[in-house]
Protein backbone atom coordinates (compact mmCIF):
# COMPACT_ATOMS: atom_id res chain seq x y z
CA UNK A 1 0.00 0.00 0.00
CA UNK A 2 2.43 2.45 0.29
CA UNK A 3 3.32 2.85 -3.39
CA UNK A 4 0.88 5.16 -4.51
CA UNK A 5 1.31 8.38 -5.26
CA UNK A 6 3.99 10.85 -7.49
CA UNK A 7 5.22 13.44 -4.83
CA UNK A 8 8.56 14.76 -3.69
CA UNK A 9 9.15 16.42 -0.71
CA UNK A 10 9.99 19.94 -0.89
CA UNK A 11 13.47 20.88 0.29
CA UNK A 12 14.40 24.39 0.19
CA UNK A 13 18.34 23.66 -0.60
CA UNK A 14 16.97 21.77 -3.22
CA UNK A 15 18.78 22.56 -7.14
CA UNK A 16 16.22 23.71 -9.92
CA UNK A 17 18.74 22.26 -12.70
CA UNK A 18 17.75 20.71 -14.98
CA UNK A 19 18.20 16.32 -14.51
CA UNK A 20 18.13 13.67 -16.78
CA UNK A 21 17.68 10.14 -15.95
CA UNK A 22 18.08 7.18 -18.74
CA UNK A 23 16.59 4.13 -17.71
CA UNK A 24 17.24 0.97 -20.22
CA UNK A 25 13.89 -1.44 -20.11
CA UNK A 26 12.95 -4.74 -22.01
CA UNK A 27 9.38 -3.85 -22.67
CA UNK A 28 6.41 -1.33 -22.31
CA UNK A 29 5.37 -1.24 -19.02
CA UNK A 30 1.40 -2.23 -18.74
CA UNK A 31 0.52 1.20 -17.18
CA UNK A 32 2.22 3.96 -15.55
CA UNK A 33 -0.83 4.08 -13.09
CA UNK A 34 0.09 2.19 -10.34
CA UNK A 35 -3.65 1.38 -9.16
CA UNK A 36 -3.44 -0.52 -12.74
CA UNK A 37 0.44 -1.80 -13.87
CA UNK A 38 1.51 -4.80 -11.93
CA UNK A 39 3.90 -6.44 -13.89
CA UNK A 40 7.60 -6.40 -13.22
CA UNK A 41 8.62 -3.62 -15.42
CA UNK A 42 5.42 -1.10 -14.48
CA UNK A 43 6.60 -2.30 -10.58
CA UNK A 44 10.44 -0.90 -11.54
CA UNK A 45 9.15 1.95 -12.66
CA UNK A 46 6.24 3.02 -9.69
CA UNK A 47 9.50 2.78 -7.50
CA UNK A 48 11.13 5.28 -9.45
CA UNK A 49 8.75 7.50 -9.97
CA UNK A 50 5.72 7.24 -6.69
CA UNK A 51 6.36 7.42 -2.93
CA UNK A 52 4.12 5.76 -0.52
CA UNK A 53 3.19 6.65 3.19
CA UNK A 54 6.07 4.74 4.86
CA UNK A 55 9.13 3.23 2.88
CA UNK A 56 10.88 -0.26 3.77
CA UNK A 57 14.37 -0.05 4.78
CA UNK A 58 17.10 -2.08 4.16
CA UNK A 59 16.68 -4.01 8.00
CA UNK A 60 12.92 -4.71 7.43
CA UNK A 61 12.09 -1.51 9.29
CA UNK A 62 9.62 1.05 8.38
CA UNK A 63 10.20 4.58 8.15
CA UNK A 64 7.95 7.52 7.07
CA UNK A 65 8.15 8.73 3.65
CA UNK A 66 4.80 10.52 2.31
CA UNK A 67 3.73 10.52 5.94
CA UNK A 68 5.57 12.79 8.80
CA UNK A 69 4.36 10.38 11.42
CA UNK A 70 2.02 7.76 12.15
CA UNK A 71 0.13 5.47 15.03
CA UNK A 72 -0.76 2.01 15.59
CA UNK A 73 -3.60 1.78 17.89
CA UNK A 74 -3.15 -0.94 20.67
CA UNK A 75 -5.39 -3.42 19.19
CA UNK A 76 -3.43 -3.04 15.57
CA UNK A 77 -6.41 -2.48 13.65
CA UNK A 78 -6.39 1.54 13.15
CA UNK A 79 -3.65 3.25 11.76
CA UNK A 80 -3.72 7.24 11.44
CA UNK A 81 -1.04 8.79 9.49
CA UNK A 82 0.18 12.44 9.79
CA UNK A 83 1.37 13.40 6.45
CA UNK A 84 4.59 15.41 5.43
CA UNK A 85 4.13 19.02 3.75
CA UNK A 86 4.68 17.23 -0.02
CA UNK A 87 3.56 18.29 -3.27
CA UNK A 88 2.52 17.23 -6.89
CA UNK A 89 4.88 17.02 -9.58
CA UNK A 90 2.67 20.71 -10.39
CA UNK A 91 3.23 21.95 -6.87
CA UNK A 92 -0.33 21.27 -5.65
CA UNK A 93 -0.13 20.02 -1.83
CA UNK A 94 -0.66 15.70 -1.63
CA UNK A 95 -3.46 15.65 0.73
CA UNK A 96 -5.05 12.64 2.82
CA UNK A 97 -8.14 13.23 0.36
CA UNK A 98 -5.72 12.01 -2.72
CA UNK A 99 -5.21 8.88 -0.53
CA UNK A 100 -8.43 8.29 0.24
CA UNK A 101 -9.87 8.63 -3.04
CA UNK A 102 -7.18 7.10 -5.15
CA UNK A 103 -7.27 3.90 -2.59
CA UNK A 104 -11.03 3.73 -3.44
CA UNK A 105 -10.93 4.03 -6.63
CA UNK A 106 -8.63 0.94 -6.50
CA UNK A 107 -11.55 -1.02 -4.33
CA UNK A 108 -14.16 0.43 -6.69
CA UNK A 109 -16.13 -2.31 -8.30
CA UNK A 110 -15.56 -1.39 -12.48
CA UNK A 111 -12.06 -0.02 -11.60
CA UNK A 112 -9.53 -2.62 -13.09
CA UNK A 113 -6.89 -2.75 -10.70
CA UNK A 114 -5.61 -6.52 -10.22
CA UNK A 115 -3.64 -5.89 -6.94
CA UNK A 116 -7.15 -4.86 -5.28
CA UNK A 117 -6.89 -7.61 -2.96
CA UNK A 118 -3.55 -6.25 -1.12
CA UNK A 119 -6.23 -3.54 0.39
CA UNK A 120 -8.17 -6.64 1.60
CA UNK A 121 -7.35 -6.30 5.68
CA UNK A 122 -8.96 -2.55 5.24
CA UNK A 123 -12.89 -2.80 6.76
CA UNK A 124 -15.10 -3.56 3.91
CA UNK A 125 -12.35 -3.77 1.10
CA UNK A 126 -13.17 -6.88 0.32
CA UNK A 127 -17.12 -6.48 0.01
CA UNK A 128 -16.82 -3.14 -1.67
CA UNK A 129 -14.83 -4.31 -4.22
CA UNK A 130 -17.19 -7.48 -4.84
CA UNK A 131 -20.11 -4.36 -5.31
CA UNK A 132 -21.59 -5.57 -1.40
CA UNK A 133 -20.78 -2.75 0.21
CA UNK A 134 -20.92 1.26 -0.64
CA UNK A 135 -17.05 2.51 -1.04
CA UNK A 136 -17.76 5.19 2.40
CA UNK A 137 -18.30 2.11 4.20
CA UNK A 138 -14.36 1.43 3.49
CA UNK A 139 -12.41 2.04 6.66
CA UNK A 140 -10.29 4.71 4.49
CA UNK A 141 -11.14 8.41 6.22
CA UNK A 142 -9.28 11.53 5.98
CA UNK A 143 -9.65 13.34 9.07
CA UNK A 144 -8.96 16.35 7.51
CA UNK A 145 -6.28 17.47 4.63
CA UNK A 146 -3.14 16.11 6.38
CA UNK A 147 -4.14 13.19 8.45
CA UNK A 148 -5.85 9.76 6.68
CA UNK A 149 -7.12 6.88 9.01
CA UNK A 150 -7.05 3.64 7.76
CA UNK A 151 -9.28 0.88 9.85
CA UNK A 152 -8.42 -3.17 9.30
CA UNK A 153 -10.35 -5.83 9.72
CA UNK A 154 -8.60 -7.15 11.85
CA UNK A 155 -4.55 -7.08 12.64
CA UNK A 156 -2.61 -8.39 9.76
CA UNK A 157 0.10 -10.88 9.69
CA UNK A 158 2.83 -8.15 9.29
CA UNK A 159 1.11 -5.37 11.31
CA UNK A 160 3.92 -3.34 12.66
CA UNK A 161 3.63 -0.64 15.62
CA UNK A 162 6.37 1.97 15.89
Amino acid sequence: MCLFFSCSKVKPSMNKTEQHLRVNIKSEPVSLDPRKGNNYVAAQLHFMLFEGLLKLNPDLSLSPAQAKSYEVSEDLKTYTFHLDETTWSDGTPVTAYDFEKSWKSILNPVFPSPDAYLFFPIKNAKLAKKGEVPLYQVGITSKDAKTLVVELEFPAPFSYKP
